[in-house]
């Protein structure tokens, strides 16, 4: 009966008269004072850890449960950009919220699977109620329509979602590859005739650049102009008003810079040419394209400048129509000696022509089309009259004429 009693002990009952058996009572009240003080380590291990949960939650939040409020109310001007540096802002709509900000943004334009345009942006603002995109600086590949990329880089840029025009703004730099280097305030794409446009209220200024840099380049030119036209299916620039052009070249004496200043030009690569006019509406005296060189001035109603020409062969600028030239003498007459002076020409020197032709590299003025020199009191025609710079000789090819006595009051 005692067995079958004890069979239904509990694991603890039995532990306990285990230990009874085993140990003295000292040990055994030893060993379960260490059993209840485990159990208490746990209850405050237990307590401790919640206490440091609770802390973090509140405690050491930035603040407290029972100081929360509701976050800040997001409005339309909280959503709107800020425009403090834009030059787009006033064709901006200021009571509208963009619909979608993107930021890294990045597309591309294409009409019949032919590309147009391609940009990339810091920030883009969609305002699709507009049908605009403002986008801020701005990189971009423009295409012309022979598929030839000008590149552009720009603070901003706005580009219209119907007609896929690009309107660019800011620092405008571009790169055509028809030589061309730009920069300006502004500048328009047209989508439809991929054409390039700075209207005639806008600055632009640029340069002729060589892709190649191994070729040497012995002549270049830059420009400054209100206003411009790309046209790269005819491979061609107009600058639309006020157009000054300075050509440097590389001659044995070192660089020359001779500056042509107009109404209108039209840089031509295909012909490699640039063709400088004056406006029919311009009075009389002053429709004159003009063109300086050291110690010489000249007027014509036309002129060309010929890019990259052989100098062997062409003469790069030429004067057409109405040619009135006014050459100075040189600094090194106005104080030779007294014997000097009587040989040398002291008085400026006068011609007029129907073309004129200025070399260099020779440093010469070729004068055709009924040509006249007047030269002190002599005057010289022919048909054809080159005049040396540099050693004052004036050369006659069949000579027709030749007086002398004071020149006609024809003003030059």
């Amino acid at each position: 009966m005692q067995l079958g009693h004890q069979f239904h002990w509990s694991n603890r009952e039995w532990k306990s008269i285990l230990i009874a058996e085993m140990f003295p009572i000292r040990i055994k009240h030893l060993i379960l004072k260490g059993i209840a003080a485990t159990r208490r380590f746990r209850l405050w291990l237990a307590l401790s850890v919640g206490l440091i949960i609770f802390l973090q939650i509140v405690a050491f939040s930035p603040k407290r449960l029972e100081q929360e409020t509701a976050p800040t109310e997001i409005t339309a001007d909280t959503l709107r950009p800020t425009y403090t540096d834009s030059f787009v802002e006033p064709t901006i709509p200021k009571d509208r919220v963009p619909e979608y900000t993107v930021e890294g943004f990045q597309t591309v334009s294409a009409q019949s699977g032919i590309k147009q345009w391609r940009i990339q942006a810091e920030h883009a603002y969609f305002y699709q109620t507009d049908g605009i995109v403002h986008a801020r600086e701005v990189k971009s590949d423009l295409y012309d329509a022979q598929a030839r990329i000008t590149k552009v880089t720009s603070k901003e840029a706005k580009y219209f979602m119907t007609s896929k025009d690009l309107e660019l703004f800011g620092d405008v730099r571009s790169r055509m590859p028809s030589g061309l280097e730009t920069l300006g305030p502004y500048m328009r794409y047209d989508a439809a005739t991929k054409d390039l446009h700075v209207p005639a209220a806008y600055p632009i200024e640029g340069n002729s650049f060589e892709e190649d840099p191994k070729k040497k380049v012995t002549e270049s030119f830059d420009f400054k102009s209100q206003g411009l036209h790309y046209i790269g299916r005819e491979d061609r620039a107009d600058l639309l008003s006020h157009v000054v052009v300075h050509v440097k070249k590389v001659t044995p004496k070192g660089m020359e810079i001779t500056t042509i200043e107009s109404d209108r030009a039209v840089i031509d690569r295909k012909k490699d040419r640039i063709f400088f006019t004056m406006l029919d509406s311009r009075p009389d005296d002053q429709r004159y394209v003009n063109i300086s060189q050291p110690g010489m001035t000249s007027q014509s109603r036309r002129a060309e400048f010929r890019i990259n020409a052989n100098p062997k062969k062409l003469r790069t600028i030429l004067a057409l129509d109405d040619v009135k030239i006014v050459e100075n003498p040189k600094e090194s007459e106005l104080t030779a000696s007294i014997a000097e002076r009587r040989r040398a020409r002291t008085e400026p020197r006068r011609a007029t022509a129907g073309v004129a032709e200025f070399d260099s590299m020779e440093n010469l003025i070729i004068l055709r089309d009924y040509p006249q020199v007047y030269q002190d009191h002599d005057t010289i025609t022919g048909d054809v009259i080159i005049v040396h710079r540099e050693s004052d000789i004036v050369e006659i090819d069949q000579s027709n004429a030749f007086s002398e006595g004071k020149p006609s009051d024809k003003s030059l």
